[in-house]
């Protein structure tokens, strides 16, 4: 796993079940946190977080992100012969559509 970066996509319904939303969102977390110990990177999208009707949200780019937000040091095993271990794509529209709360939590 060191060295190699996981592109983490995908989403949920709108109308998916909270519990199941929110079971998906704690595996998320915990895949990244295991990626990230083993020495991995991550691609993933970082534009809007719709919300689905449970009101959790429905994509696990924002739920990533957070995890390695989260990390003490969250590139000690990354080879320095590459370029960044944690990729977050985004186009501008991509970029308009962040929440605010998402945007605000960037700011140093």
């Amino acid at each position: 796993m060191r060295g190699l970066r996981v592109h983490l996509t995908g989403s949920a319904a709108k109308s998916c079940h909270g519990a199941l939303l929110r079971t998906a969102h704690t595996f998320v977390q915990a895949f990244v946190k295991a990626v990230v110990a083993k020495g991995g990177g991550l691609v993933v999208g970082a534009g809007s977080e719709p919300q689905g009707d449970c009101g959790e949200p429905c994509i696990f780019d924002w739920t990533a992100l957070q995890i390695v937000a989260e990390a003490r040091d969250p590139a000690p095993e990354w080879p320095t012969l590459r370029p960044e271990r944690f990729v977050a794509v985004a186009s501008q529209r991509g970029l308009e559509k962040v929440p605010d709360y998402r945007a605000e939590e960037a700011l140093p």
